[in-house]
């Protein structure tokens, strides 16, 4: 099993925050493997919502097809893996404080065949990914911000 969770503190409010992790189209600009990402259902989007994102790792190109399994908004923000070739479950959860937001991020894998044998070096390389995408999505959070101040 390959568990990584990473935190930032954000200088927003969480209604901003949430905007922001709530809007797959974005995901390109924060997650550095993430080519593309839309939605395949449609509008207003929540729980049992599906997205597809096109990944790049390691000069290998994938899609991933997501369901959207819990949805609170300015909250929680949890989907899973629903085809692709790696499982996958993400949880982005947003909590208030007196100086913005805290954006907590879970990524949990259970790699199958061949792949149990290389789970120490994913998680190690998904650590590293994530460390940096959440700097990248600390800057578009507090972008977001200041442009609509």
């Amino acid at each position: 099993m390959i568990h990584v969770f990473h935190r930032i503190h954000v200088a927003t409010p969480p209604r901003t925050a949430f905007a922001v992790l709530s809007d797959v189209s974005l995901n390109p600009r924060w997650q550095s493997t993430t080519l593309t990402a839309r939605w395949t259902s449609p509008a207003p989007h929540g729980r049992e919502s599906t997205f597809v994102q096109t990944h790049r790792v390691l000069g290998w190109t994938f899609d991933h097809t997501f369901g959207v399994l819990e949805y609170e908004p300015e909250r929680l923000f949890a989907y899973e893996c629903r085809e692709g070739p790696q499982p996958v479950q993400v949880a982005l959860r947003v909590e208030p404080t007196p100086e913005g937001a805290l954006i907590e991020m879970e990524v949990r894998s259970n790699p199958t065949g061949v792949r149990k044998l290389s789970a120490p070096m994913a998680r190690h390389y998904i650590k590293r990914i994530l460390t940096s995408d959440m700097g990248r999505l600390r800057a578009l959070v507090d972008g977001r911000a200041a442009s609509a101040d």
